[in-house]
């Protein structure tokens, strides 16, 4: 296997674990706690964060693969979305901040990505 090939499938695979650990510790508690929505919506908040900055890290490590490396880390956010997201309809206005899981962490870490690699690269 080509170094360079051994570095991307190193570079996805760390990737796609953190991202699974972030979405599994940050969608959990948000759609199972028995807080108010409030304190679902930080939750909410703290999650794009992390994906930010985990975006910015991956990016700067991966900055010629940066879409990709990307792409590793947002993948595990729809496998934890559907577990837990069955439990999350029961209740009102869940569908709200599932989706806004989905595409606020999706949109974080694409933009993070994009401007780690661009830090990296000059």
């Amino acid at each position: 296997m080509p170094r360079t090939r051994l570095r991307e499938v190193v570079v996805c695979a760390g990737a796609f674990a953190i991202g699974a650990a972030v979405a599994l510790f940050a969608e959990g508690p948000a759609l199972f706690a028995d807080g108010d929505f409030s304190e679902r919506l930080v939750v909410l908040g703290v999650s794009v964060v992390a994906y930010l900055l985990l975006g910015v890290l991956v990016g700067a490590l991966a900055p010629g693969m940066w879409k990709v490396a990307a792409l590793c880390l947002v993948l595990p956010l729809a496998p934890v979305a559907a577990l837990l997201g069955d439990e999350a309809f029961a209740d009102g206005g869940m569908e709200l901040l599932l989706v806004g899981f989905l595409l606020g962490d999706t949109a974080a870490v694409l933009f993070g990505a994009m401007l780690g690699a661009r830090l990296r690269q000059g």
